[in-house]
């Protein structure tokens, strides 16, 4: 009779974990069923952007192609962990995780945007008469701005001190163009 009521006490706990199991691995297949249309959309709209002439946008949505399914999957996985019964310095990890991983699909699909071929880079050259040239060193430039403050900004979120980084940077960003002198001259038109 003891073995029996085990058995049951065992059985009946067990309902309420396999409810929350079900319920999270719903919000997975919502969350990919839901990345799969937000892909499609995106890809129209880029497409009918580039029909229309519209070649910016078409890049500018291009680039943020990838994050924006990572980041489809990123809210299903935090909203099905967010559904199960965690305590709460659980809660605060997945919480801190989920917002560093944001900042890290943000800033893929910043970098994506600078790339030497896309049209900001394009649109930076002509506006500013550079020589093709110098392209790849301002794409590499920016790109790496972009990493810094990616891993500033991840740095900051796990509670690390980062002003110090961030004031050596304008510190040495400042002192940098005064070096050379008149180089700079050689870089702008005449």
């Amino acid at each position: 009779m003891n073995e029996l009521l085990t058995g049951l006490q065992l059985e009946i706990s067990l309902y309420p974990l396999l409810g929350y199991l079900l319920g999270a691995a719903a919000i997975l297949l919502i969350t990919a069923v839901a990345e799969k249309i937000c892909t499609f959309v995106l890809r129209r709209f880029i497409r009918e952007a580039e029909n229309r002439g519209i070649a910016g946008l078409g890049n500018f949505l291009a680039a943020f192609v990838k994050p924006l399914r990572y980041l489809v999957y990123l809210l299903g996985i935090y909203l099905a962990i967010r559904y199960l019964p965690l305590t709460q310095s659980a809660d605060i990890m997945t919480g801190q995780i989920c917002r560093s991983l944001l900042i890290i699909i943000l800033g893929m699909g910043f970098y994506d945007l600078c790339a030497i071929d896309s049209l900001f880079s394009e649109e930076i050259r002509n506006n500013l008469h550079l020589d093709i040239i110098l392209l790849p060193f301002f794409s590499k430039l920016l790109r790496f701005i972009i990493i810094a403050l990616v891993i500033v900004l991840v740095a900051n979120e796990w509670g690390y001190e980062v002003n110090g980084f961030i004031a050596g940077l304008g510190l040495g960003g400042s002192r940098w163009p005064w070096r050379p002198g008149k180089c700079w001259l050689t870089f702008l038109p005449a």
